[in-house]
């Protein structure tokens, strides 16, 4: 994130639209840049690490007992026979025209494959989000109101907890006591509208970490300035300064984290997905690596970082344009 700058407030006519904050398009054009160029390393990255593999995907296709002529056609099938800058050249090319390959196992687009799986992932991370920033932020809210109140301790063990907890081993404790010793939610794949509560809460663990440590340092920060004192002299009741004011005031902070934590969760739900057999992207991509099916992997990968990407530009457009005094230099 860039430097966030406030500049003084001017006078507004209530009824005149907001302008967007000076240098705020300039700002998202670069940020788009800054974000093409990661798209292009992580591409280059890990079409890089997937060849420099000594594993053979030709093999892996045709099956052990496969004859060789049969894996050479494979190879071919699949040019993996050609250098490899030749095939990093065609995989660009392939992408400047939207072409992402084909899947080896079934021969369908990776776009149409890569495709089916994003919603299920969306899914996954924005219930995730929604439950971990909502249980932190209350909570952070009300350990900074009562700071060494038995509020703000069991939070400071609750957060330094959530950021320690393995998402798998949380997983596994989630399956354990409520799928399958009572039995109050499905343990695994899409066994009904209750199949997304385990994985999603594994997930909401980490945010509510994140947000309540967050919520409650710039809480406490802000209830300290003189405006919030001075609201609280001239009456104003302590939920109304804290729920009013100091909310207000640190909302943007919040959203950043929020949005990093959206976009870490897009590209981090692989093992969960994994654990839960959650029919998401992450879920494919781990059966793609299995299978060595190469384009599906690509695909995947480069879905994640998009994504990732993307939730980082529009929180930055959105924080210029809740704030219209901050400048972004």
């Amino acid at each position: 994130m860039a430097a966030a700058v406030a500049t003084p407030a001017t006078p507004t006519d209530p009824g005149r639209r907001i302008a967007l904050p000076r240098g705020l398009l300039t700002y998202v054009a670069r940020r788009a840049l800054y974000g093409l160029m990661t798209l292009v390393l992580v591409v280059s990255t890990v079409f890089l690490i997937i060849r420099v593999l000594p594993s053979d995907p030709a093999r892996t296709l045709a099956g052990e007992n496969a004859p060789p002529e049969r894996v050479a056609q494979i190879r071919e099938e699949l040019r993996l026979d050609e250098p490899i800058l030749t095939q990093y050249l065609d995989y660009l090319g392939g992408l400047l025209r939207g072409d992402i390959g084909r899947s080896a196992l079934n021969g369908r687009p990776v776009a149409e494959v890569v495709g089916e799986r994003i919603p299920d992932t969306l899914m996954l991370a924005l219930l995730a989000v929604v439950i971990g920033a909502a249980a932190g932020g209350f909570l952070g809210v009300r350990a900074a109101r009562l700071p060494g109140r038995w509020v703000d301790r069991a939070l400071s063990v609750a957060t330094g907890a959530g950021v320690a907890i393995p998402a798998f081993w949380l997983g596994l404790l989630l399956i354990k006591f409520l799928a399958v010793d009572h039995q109050v939610f499905p343990a695994s794949g899409q066994q009904g509208p209750l199949a997304i509560v385990l994985p999603a809460l594994t997930l909401a663990v980490y945010v509510f970490a994140v947000v309540g440590k967050i919520v409650r340092s710039a809480m406490i920060e802000v209830l300290h300035e003189d405006f919030v004192r001075t609201a609280l002299a001239k009456g104003c009741s302590p939920s109304r300064a804290v729920w009013r004011h100091g909310a207000r005031n640190c909302s943007l902070s919040v959203l950043t984290v929020i949005g990093l934590q959206l976009g870490a969760l897009l590209g981090g739900s692989v093992i969960v997905e994994a654990t839960f057999s959650w029919p998401g992207l992450g879920s494919l991509v781990t059966d793609a690596i299995t299978n060595q099916d190469l384009a599906v992997v690509q695909g995947g990968v480069l879905c994640f970082a998009f994504l990732f990407v993307l939730v980082n530009l529009l929180v930055d457009v959105t924080y210029g344009l809740l704030d219209p005094r901050i400048e972004h230099s």
